[in-house]
Parts: structure tokens; sequence; C-alpha cells
């Protein structure tokens, strides 16, 4: 019986000091695009995927700072779902944003 309760306090240590991942996207609009920021924990997450509900656009992955510029090729102001996807975790995130245009 105390081998029991010695190894589930031994499990429930070890688990209380695993801490989640926390994941963040930035979305930066410019007047042509956007530039994406993906980061866990505060570091940059390089080769996540990152897509947009517009139809066309197809992915691209983040550079060693977690960054990427996407271009938006529409002529007009919208609004634009981003995705990103942690290749290696699975951990997706998505942000909508306003992209403004100056025409």
């Amino acid at each position: 019986m105390k081998f029991i309760r010695a190894s589930l306090l031994m499990a429930g240590l070890a688990m209380s000091f695993t801490a989640a991942a926390e994941y963040r996207m930035n979305v930066s609009s410019v007047n042509d695009g956007a530039w994406i920021t993906v980061s866990e924990n505060g570091k940059g997450v390089e080769g996540a995927t990152v897509t947009t509900n517009i139809h066309g656009l197809g992915s691209t992955k983040t550079d060693e700072y977690g960054r990427v510029f996407v271009s938006l090729p529409q002529i007009r102001s919208q609004t634009v779902k981003f995705t990103a996807t942690d290749d290696n975790s699975g951990q997706s995130l998505s942000k909508v944003t306003y992209i403004q245009r100056d025409k």
C-alpha cells in the first residue's frame, strides 16, 4: 500500500511540473498583405504552415523566427482568416484580421 501511495505521489508531482505550451499568433496588416508571427512560449515557431480563407492562395511556412509575409492580391479591403499549424505538434491557431486597402 505504501508503494502505491508513493507512486501516486511521484506521478502527481511530475504532472504538476509539466507546463503546457502557450502558442500565440500575431497578425500585422499592411497595404498588400500581412506579416504573421507564430510563437510557442515566446520563441518563434519555425516551419509552421500558414493558410488563409482566400481561395487559391495556398500555404506558406514560417522562417526560423516564426515569421512569414502573406501577400493578398485582392483589390478591395477585406476580412481575412489566417490559420497557423505547427507541423511538429499539430497545434493550430486562427485569427481574423481586417486588411485595409489604400485604393
